[in-house]
């Protein structure tokens, strides 16, 4: 399960106490494997990775990284801040702000002692009529994709079937991982 907008290992224990819950009551999800992925997207998240993959237990699978809506809470708790000054946000890049960058690190070396999955963000782009465009979407993937897996990132995510061979060729060659899927 891909589980959006917790902030704390509480929420993550109210799924763990509802994935119980449904085995209890569904006789069928005895044998079943219950797994969820917490997305990190708010900055109270990244304060509690560790805790939140723990709060899981059993269930706990691996955490995502989102880069936009991260960034996006930064920035709110930093605006909220009188005496703060905030970047323009498309000048903050993951690869380049070294908080942004060892937040992600952060998020990968805590998947990997646990023994969950680390992944990374999503790559938006959709695939368009232009090649240039495809192209240049393409270039952006694979860079990204290319840091992410270079971080210890073993998947991501696609918006869109077209780029996810894309995104999956740097994990696939680093790691040995990524997407079977061949166009």
């Amino acid at each position: 399960f891909y589980l959006p907008k917790l902030e704390s290992a509480a929420e993550c224990v109210w799924y763990r106490d509802f994935f119980d819950a449904s085995r209890e009551a569904l006789p069928f999800l005895k044998t079943t494997v219950i797994r969820g992925i917490p997305l990190v997207e708010s900055l109270p998240a990244v304060w509690q990775m560790d805790e939140m993959l723990h709060a899981l237990g059993p269930y706990a699978a691996g955490l995502n990284a989102a880069r936009w809506d991260l960034k996006a809470s930064i920035f709110e708790f930093v605006m909220a801040d009188p005496k703060s000054v905030s970047p323009d946000r498309f000048g903050v890049d993951i690869k380049t702000t070294p908080f942004l960058a060892d937040i992600f690190r952060r998020l990968g070396a805590v998947c990997l002692r646990r023994g969950a999955v680390p992944i990374g963000g999503m790559a938006t782009a959709l695939p368009s009529n232009d090649p240039e465009v495809n192209r240049v979407a393409g270039e952006s993937i694979r860079n990204d994709k290319v840091w992410e897996a270079e971080q210890g990132f073993i998947r991501a995510w696609v918006a869109h079937i077209f780029h996810m061979k894309t995104a999956a060729d740097p994990f696939r060659k680093l790691h040995g991982a990524g997407s079977s899927w061949k166009p």
